[in-house]
């Protein structure tokens, strides 16, 4: 989970929180005062950054909220996402750390080299699809309601084609980003959460010098990745603050990416009181939370 939420899920967004609302998802039984009201109380919830989403977390017959004495046996847990936009990441956390991580645009990659394997096998051309590279940049000066942070940067796209870019996760008409010929030029505040520009590479090789100035703590960053460099996966500096960072990775085109998304995992709670639940993240920037599951050992 971010270290400063981008949004308070559940609650009207502000210009000191720099979020358009968040909402809040009850699993009730029936859309009546009561059920709801009773829901609540039982934080069978979810709650997300102001996507119509949901997200659920349960095992057996006990939902997200619910508490649960556990035996010597694992617990088998299973998630559901359902998404208004397709979900690029899904990290499921106990008082520990991370139990499971799903990035899906690996397994969008892995589905494609088999089908690439199989196209070259029968006599076809193989394509590659990784020419979709995002530069990001988030997080807050510190934890206090007038956290933000005022970010200028840009991308110098060498020996290779920016084709073009896209804003992703922008919210607000103030945040800015153009594009001129091989350099993309951005600047905006974040709060917590990430926004950042998706670039389209052409084929070959790339360069990409990034500046990144946060103008609060006059704090600048510099530095170039190669694109063979984001094989090993995403290349992140951090600039201090609350998270505040700049960060360079490959991704998948939302159009490969799921819309619905569900699985299994076992966890073995630690002895005495533990807790676990679940955050995902949209292609188009938007988060969800569930309530935790609780265990007692």
């Amino acid at each position: 989970m971010p270290s400063v939420p981008p949004a308070m899920p559940g609650a009207p967004g502000a210009n000191v929180f720099g979020a358009r609302g968040g909402l809040t998802g009850v699993l009730a039984p029936e859309l009546s005062h009561a059920e709801v009201g009773a829901t609540l109380r039982a934080r069978r919830t979810w709650a997300t950054t102001g996507a119509r989403a949901v997200a659920l977390l349960r095992a057996g017959d006990a939902w997200m909220g619910d508490e649960l004495e556990v035996g010597d046996e694992p617990v088998v847990a299973s998630y559901a996402l359902y998404g208004d936009a397709p979900w690029e990441e899904l990290t499921v956390f106990d008082t520990e750390g991370v139990l499971l991580r799903r990035w899906l645009a690996d397994e969008v990659d892995a589905t494609a080299s088999a089908g690439a394997t199989e196209a070259v096998g029968n006599g076809a051309a193989a394509t590659d699809a990784g020419d979709l590279v995002r530069v990001s940049w988030g997080g807050a000066r510190h934890r206090d309601r007038y956290r933000w942070a005022t970010w200028t940067g840009s991308v110098d796209v060498g020996r290779g084609e920016l084709l073009g870019a896209e804003p992703w996760a922008f919210l607000h008409p103030e945040q800015e980003l153009s594009v001129d010929g091989s350099r993309l030029r951005w600047s905006a505040r974040t709060f917590g959460g990430d926004i950042g520009a998706v670039l389209r590479l052409g084929p070959g090789d790339a360069d990409l010098a990034i500046e990144a100035w946060v103008a609060e703590d006059d704090r600048v960053e510099r530095f170039t990745v190669r694109r063979e460099d984001l094989d090993a996966g995403p290349i992140r500096r951090d600039l201090g603050g609350a998270g505040l960072h700049v960060t360079v990775e490959r991704v998948a085109s939302p159009a490969d990416l799921p819309l619905t998304l569900a699985g299994e995992l076992t966890i073995d709670p630690p002895s005495g009181d533990s807790a676990v639940y679940l955050h995902a993240r949209q292609a188009d920037g938007h988060e969800v939370w569930t309530s935790p599951l609780f265990f007692h050992r």
